[in-house]
């Protein structure tokens, strides 16, 4: 885009003489997939021209003793998703629409596909497409262009200027601001993550709810995925190349991109995947609400995290650990000062005295420059943290982490592991090797995993993937007989899908550590832990009555505990006080799941009936045999 921008500037005093000799010299639209337009200024030799007008035009193109037959502007190549016959399938959800993609209507089906029905290219729309390109490139002013290049606002203006349909202007629009044919699966809030994994393979998307399904999105060319590649890469303000192939990166909207180019280091092709994050940040609420623990088990965590006890988040890949770190920091008091390192930004807070780290990449092609979560905790160390937050410990950050909670930090981390033992045995050796001694500063382990729940939808059964915490542990290291004591205080049960407390609280040595750095007998300790059951039982009350609520976000669920901390009849006045606002019709009411900001279309979402539940990799909606 700077490049064309560049030659616009170049030709500025030219612009009456090219509007005379515009023409496109390329379109293809095979199967009404995909339109290729290719701008060019084509050569004609005047019949008698003075010897001093060659010479000016020849300075203008750079001084070159011969001049090219045709001055050649980069393509614009569009894309649209192909084609796509239901067949015998049957809908499973929409047609609908996602915000930011209006004119791309998306069909679910039965058989596990994605389809994208974008704008019909017929030859009237290729036809309009094609003059508003001319209009747009060579048409028009430069400085207009090269405003509307820089500002979308700008662009809309230049676009109505030019009277396109709005087909048409969505298609330019996503190509030149946007993501292009992958624009809908950015937009829609329900998919997770998708891939594009090589050539002439269809993209991979991965649905909140239904798990893998496959996209009417088919690449076929290196050219075509390395274009998006190089576009994606923009956005980010980074580059790639044949020499740096490989590069993971945050999009604007703070999702994380990674991305192999051309063939350096994959043999199918280049590869795109884009991990999404959630646009609304995880509160303990939401995760109460998908029933993933209990008031009791948040409870628990409550007043762990207030007294600043080391917490690891354990579990599989996609089992929500991130999601359920993020819910638990809704804990920790106002005034206190959170440190929080990540290699992409996931955490979202509501306290304002939050400092955000994020890693950052090599500046140099001899790798120099980089600074990672190694170097990012050591230096966290010295901003007088309260609570100091890893993203995940990987590698030797989980070592100076260790040491920060064993001298009177908070600390709350994620680990990647199937089981508490396997994170104790990974964490204590290489790369990672944190000592043994300081194990005695972690306290409570909480597991995490990912099931499938048979439902039943429209006469069909079918499994669809949950999320749940299923364990939470009491962990003690005793040095003197060198022994791990893991003790499960609530546990998950997977054919009722339901939590149970297992152990008594007060025989914890959590317990112990919590009465004796807060001064309480355990009359108070058990006082005060059933003081917090008690608000989020009410919390969870009030989201299961009001639908959409307030205090499903974030921030507003962090200003009751806030609230609770100064004085618990105020957490309650302001839970009343939201509620009479909802019933009045004064507040207004937030559309907090992900599929009900569609602007659906009928039919209307199926009722669902629970069968019952099995545990899963990472499947998706599968048919029950």
């Amino acid at each position: 885009m700077k490049g064309l921008k560049r030659l616009l500037g170049k030709r500025k005093k030219e612009e009456e003489e090219v509007r005379e000799r515009i023409r496109i010299v390329k379109i293809e639209a095979p199967a009404e997939v995909r339109v290729s337009v290719r701008l060019s200024v084509k050569e004609e030799k005047p019949e008698e021209a003075p010897k001093e007008e060659k010479k000016r035009k020849f300075k203008l193109l750079g001084g070159k003793k011969e001049r090219p037959e045709a001055f050649k502007l980069p393509s614009l190549s569009i894309i649209t998703a192909k084609p796509f016959e239901i067949g015998d399938a049957e809908i499973i959800r929409g047609p609908y629409k996602v915000p930011g993609a209006p004119h791309s209507e998306i069909i679910i089906t039965s058989d596990k596909r994605y389809i994208i029905r974008d704008p019909e290219l017929t030859q009237e729309t290729l036809a309009e497409l094609e003059k508003a390109l001319t209009q747009l490139f060579f048409l028009t002013e430069s400085e207009e262009i090269a405003k509307a290049l820089e500002d979308e606002e700008e662009l809309n203006k230049l676009l109505k200027k030019l009277n396109v349909s709005p087909e048409v202007e969505y298609l330019i629009r996503r190509e030149l601001f946007g993501y292009g044919v992958l624009e809908p699966l950015m937009r829609d809030p329900d998919i997770e993550d998708f891939q594009v994994p090589a050539v002439g393979v269809p993209v991979k998307a991965l649905h909140r709810e239904l798990g893998p399904l496959e996209v009417n999105i088919v690449f076929d060319s290196d050219d075509d995925i390395n274009r998006y590649i190089e576009k994606f890469v923009a956005k980010t303000g980074s580059s790639v190349s044949l020499y740096m192939p490989l590069a993971s990166l945050q999009l604007p909207e703070g999702h994380r991109l990674t991305v192999a180019y051309s063939r350096e280091t994959t043999t199918r092709g280049p590869v795109i995947v884009v991990r999404k994050f959630p646009e609304k940040a995880w509160s303990i609420t939401r995760i109460m609400q998908k029933k993933a623990l209990t008031p009791e088990m948040a409870a628990w965590l409550w007043l762990a995290v207030e007294a600043k006890q080391g917490i690891m988040i354990v579990g599989p890949m996609g089992s929500g650990k991130t999601s359920v770190m993020n819910a638990i920091a809704n804990f920790i008091p106002r005034d206190a000062t959170i440190v929080t390192i990540e290699d992409t930004p996931e955490l979202r807070l509501s306290h304002p005295y939050w400092i955000q780290h994020k890693t950052r990449e090599s500046l140099t092609l001899e790798g120099r420059g980089s600074i990672d979560m190694f170097d990012l905790v050591k230096h966290a160390l010295r901003e007088s943290a309260d609570y100091l937050i890893v993203g995940e410990v990987r590698g030797e950050e989980g070592k100076v982490w260790a040491q920060a909670i064993a001298t009177g930090h908070g600390g709350i981390t994620t680990f990647h592991a199937e089981s508490p033992q396997a994170m104790i045995a990974r964490l204590t050796s290489p790369p990672i090797n944190v000592e043994k001694s300081l194990m005695t500063a972690l306290k409570v382990i909480v597991t995490t995993g990912r099931f499938l729940k048979k439902i039943e939808r429209d006469g069909r059964t079918v499994a669809v993937p949950i999320r749940r915490v299923t364990a939470i542990y009491d962990y003690n290291y005793d040095p003197l007989k060198d022994k791990d004591e893991i003790t499960p205080i609530f546990k998950y049960d997977l054919a009722t899908d339901t939590h149970e407390q297992v152990t008594d609280i007060t025989w914890t040595t959590t317990a112990k550590r919590i009465m004796d750095l807060k001064g309480w007998s355990e009359t108070e300790l058990v006082e005060e832990y059933n003081r917090r059951v008690r608000l989020l039982q009410r919390l969870r009350e009030h989201i299961e009555r009001y639908e959409g609520t307030p205090l499903l976000d974030y921030a507003e669920v962090t200003r009751v505990f806030w609230l609770f901390q100064e004085d618990p009849e105020k957490a309650y006045a302001y839970i009343e006080e939201v509620e009479k606002r909802l019933e009045s019709g004064k507040e207004a009411v937030q559309e907090v799941e992900a599929p009900k900001t569609y602007e659906e279309v009928p039919p209307s979402e199926p009722k669902i009936r629970i069968l019952d539940i099995k545990p899963i990799g990472l499947s998706g909606e599968e048919e029950i045999k």
